[in-house]
């Protein structure tokens, strides 16, 4: 996503005598709750602000609040892409399996326990969505569903002198979760209908992380004596 001007503008009131004061600046309002400690920004990550990705582009060239908010004991970053998902040309605010929100989170560290502790940064995980169902968001068909696990580059190859497939794909989830091969299905008619289970399957099937897959199809097994000329291959993954 890309803002016009900056991302952040601070509130400075001191032209309007109004606010909280810091008597060391002669800031308020929001500007001075920032100089003194008591407003911050903890672990965020702020990108593609209109003034480029920099310290100072991302808080409308105020050097003061610049220097407080990318204090690095505040981790937060100005130029590290959030890599949210994208689906059908629309960014949405699920973060991609290689997102860098999907480490470095924070815990509540004063142990209020409003908080609920997450292993992620912003609102939402990779592949999950909790305002489907129930939020007018979702009613409305404003943001895209993220998918739980992406398999792509699907090829699947006759062994030479057996009856054997290798089929290979790639294989894109967090780097905190683990995928499980659940199904695999073979069409006939190049791709409109998956009707056949691929049963006799050997290699690895759980436990799998991002990469590239390979898992082998008996063919012989499950199909003797057949050709399959427009064969195409379908795998549901299970992300946890």
């Amino acid at each position: 996503m890309e803002f016009p001007k900056s991302i952040i503008d601070i509130e400075n009131t001191a032209g309007l005598e109004k606010g909280t004061e810091n008597n060391q600046t002669g800031s308020r309002g929001s500007q001075a709750l920032l100089e003194m400690g008591h407003l911050s920004f903890h672990g965020n990550l702020f990108y593609n602000g209109g003034r480029g990705n920099t310290a100072n582009g991302t808080v409308e060239d105020d050097q003061i609040a610049a220097d407080v908010i990318f204090n690095p004991a505040f981790e937060n970053s100005f130029d590290l892409d959030p890599k949210l998902s994208s689906a059908n040309g629309i960014i949405t605010p699920f973060p991609s399996a290689d997102s860098p929100a999907l480490r470095g989170e924070m815990t509540d560290s004063n142990g209020r326990g409003f908080f609920q502790d997450v292993e992620y940064r912003g609102a939402f995980a990779f592949g999950e969505n909790w305002l489907k169902d129930w939020s007018v968001v979702d009613r409305k068909n404003i943001i895209e569903q993220p998918e739980p696990g992406k398999v792509t580059n699907i090829r699947a190859q006759q062994i030479p002198g057996t009856l054997q497939v290798e089929i290979s794909f790639d294989l894109e989830i967090p780097a905190n979760m683990k995928g499980n091969i659940q199904d695999v299905f073979l069409s006939e008619d190049g791709g409109s209908n998956y009707i056949h289970r691929c049963n006799y399957l050997s290699g690895p099937m759980h436990d799998l992380h991002s990469g590239r897959q390979v898992i082998v199809w008996d063919a012989g097994e499950d199909w003797p004596n057949r050709e399959i000329p427009r064969g195409r291959i379908k795998i549901v993954i299970e992300v946890n």
